[in-house]
């Protein structure tokens, strides 16, 4: 049995099992997992459901009569079906945007279905992280930041591995308290070469964790925005 799961730190949103092709299943007993990731110029887009009747033990195929599909922007747009070497279903839309995500923007899962209740879920999605990064920042001195707007909602912050830098793993993320501004301390960032002067990008995420419903039995709706700073980085 393959177990999948996303986890994030304070909040722990997971769903175990692999796929189930067993029979029909009423909406009020579909437990549910929306993930939308947006970046500047796109956006990812995923669902995967589960009978909740079973403890966390089973991924569960959609009836060929539904469909999950993404409103947005004056958009419809059907989340296909993948199915994963483990017979783990999924279901998957990739959007291009035209600009970026703007405050108050909203977003709804629609699904359809033929022989039970339809259901729909709309959140706001999260603001994009608009920060004040200094051009070059050495690695020997502490980052003050100042992120805008300041919402309810966490943000990270992470290093873009490339030949500059290396995955930091947990030191370069910093899940937290939305207040600004925030100090990264002095030689956190680990170069490849401690000597050496060059161009990197630093990552910052803001999310938001929707516990709505509609008329599923349980589940949540994470939706988050990346948003890529470059800056030169100096011993």
């Amino acid at each position: 049995m393959k177990h999948r799961g996303l986890a994030l730190s304070g909040t722990m949103l997971v769903l175990l099992g692999c796929t189930h092709r067993g029979p029909h299943i009423p909406t009020e007993d579909l437990g549910f997992q929306f993930v939308v990731t947006a970046t500047e110029h796109t956006m990812a887009v995923e669902a995967t459901f589960r009978d909740t009747r079973v403890m966390l033990s089973s991924y569960e195929q959609l009836d060929d009569d539904d469909e999950i599909a993404l409103d947005f922007r004056g958009r419809r747009v059907t989340l296909v079906e993948l199915t994963q070497a483990d017979d783990s279903v999924s279901y998957r839309a990739d959007l291009d945007l035209d600009e970026p995500i703007s405050t108050h923007e909203s977003i709804a899962f629609d699904l359809e279905r033929g022989s039970y209740a339809s259901t729909t879920l709309a959140n706001d999605m999260p603001p994009p992280v608009v920060v004040a990064l200094p051009a070059t920042i050495s690695r020997a001195e502490e980052i003050d930041l100042t992120w805008t707007p300041v919402t309810d909602d966490s943000v990270s912050w992470s290093i873009v591995p490339s030949d500059c830098f290396v995955e930091q793993g947990d030191i370069a993320n910093s899940w937290g308290a939305p207040t600004i501004p925030a100090t990264i301390p002095a030689n956190t960032l680990v170069a490849v070469d401690p000597s050496r002067t060059c161009d990197a990008t630093m990552r910052f995420e803001r999310y938001r964790l929707s516990d709505r419903q509609g008329s599923l039995s349980w589940g949540a709706t994470l939706m988050s925005v990346l948003t890529d700073v470059p800056f030169t980085s100096t011993p």
